[in-house]
């Protein structure tokens, strides 16, 4: 079990973290700084500016935000289940990807991808065929005897611009201001992959269907792709992440 809960003031969150203590930096597509992360031991703060703090120790079940009154409570909530719950997760053993994921056959279609290629997009386009949307900005993936399955988190998609009809709404898709505070991993919704896309933008703003292209990766290609877009909240767990996709 995974229990979120937010602080009525940063003096409730655990000890300070220091500069020493950083161990990366999140910037978006146009080079804007997003969070910074932190790790002394089994402590982890994931920090965005303007925002809140986020803490969780390794062996502990509580992750808890700082309301430093800069953020609005319900933003708070959004980040912590888009951008640190699954940050939690893989530090727990489980495979995190940016990705949104359909459901297709009883399978998930897993569309991964950096920020502002498109994979949320795609994503519904497949919903106004017929098929659900399972996950929005992560996919968390679980290895099970042979094969993988994809957990179910609460989301709610982003997309800009966005048309009521291209929208799915499925019993997945939540206001996330209004969630229940507790994540179970091991009761979660999960469902076979299927197959995980790597996308990438083409050259074109346009372009024909004759121009679109679909190619199988080698096994050592495919594990390269995916850690480029794998959630690790510190580099040393990279290799603990190969391993587990060889």
């Amino acid at each position: 079990m995974i229990r979120f809960r937010i602080a009525s003031s940063h003096d409730e969150l655990k000890s300070e973290y220091s500069e020493e203590d950083l161990v990366d930096t999140w910037l978006d597509v146009d080079g804007r700084h997003i969070a910074n992360g932190y790790q002394r031991g089994d402590q982890n703060w994931l920090v965005f500016p303007h925002l809140a703090e986020y803490y969780f120790e390794l062996q502990s079940e509580w992750v808890t935000a700082s309301d430093n009154g800069r953020g609005h409570l319900g933003e708070i909530r959004s980040t912590y289940y888009r951008s640190v719950l699954p940050f939690v997760l893989q530090t727990q053993g489980y495979l995190a990807l940016h990705a949104s994921s359909v459901v297709a056959n009883g399978r998930v279609l897993t569309f991964s991808a950096p920020s502002g290629v498109g994979k949320s997009t795609l994503a519904q386009a497949f919903t106004r065929q017929g098929h659900a949307m399972w996950s929005d900005d992560s996919a968390i993936i679980a290895p099970v005897a042979d094969r993988a399955e994809v957990l179910s988190l609460p989301f709610h998609p982003r997309i800009a611009k966005i048309s009521p009809a291209w929208v799915d709404l499925t019993e997945n898709v939540v206001d996330l201001r209004s969630i229940r505070e507790d994540f179970s991993p091991e009761e979660a919704l999960r469902l076979p992959l299927h197959a995980v896309l790597m996308l990438e933008r083409g050259e074109k703003r346009t372009q024909s269907p004759a121009d679109l292209g679909m190619l199988r990766l080698e096994p050592n290609e495919a594990i390269t792709a995916l850690l480029s877009q794998a959630y690790v909240f510190f580099p040393s767990q990279s290799s603990a992440q190969q391993d587990s996709l060889a």
